[in-house]
């Protein structure tokens, strides 16, 4: 766009990074709405994002995330949030699924694993 885009990484360690566009008045508008096409596209829009969690028992936990993560690989790119599985309750027999997104992310993403376990379920009958 002409503008000149530089990412201050100083906060990483809290959490966050600060982006800083400079340039003409379009030109920056422009960067802009690419920087924010880009942070939606993972996710990562602050102030749009929030995370849902829910439980899998743990012997769908593998084939949920697939070989080397390919089955949440895909997930993620299919909606555009974020998905990891917490583990640290698996000994009670489940794991915890987060979901981070917008609201339509996360309700696509929670239909897609919900779909993927359903076709597991089936499939060991």
């Amino acid at each position: 766009t002409g503008a000149q885009v530089r990412i201050d990484q100083a906060t990483k360690s809290a959490g966050y990074s600060t982006v800083q566009i400079s340039g003409p008045h379009l030109a920056v508008q422009g960067a802009k709405v690419r920087v924010y096409e880009i942070l939606d596209k993972v996710g990562a829009r602050p102030g749009l994002n929030t995370t849902a969690q829910f439980s899998i028992e743990q012997r769908w936990v593998g084939a949920l995330v697939g070989a080397r993560g390919a089955q949440i690989r895909e997930i993620e790119a299919s909606c555009g949030a974020k998905v990891s599985i917490q583990q640290h309750t698996k000994e009670m027999g489940y794991s915890i699924v987060q979901v981070t997104g917008t609201e339509n992310q996360i309700a696509l993403a929670t239909e897609l694993i919900n779909n993927k376990l359903a076709t597991y379920e089936k499939q060991s009958l």
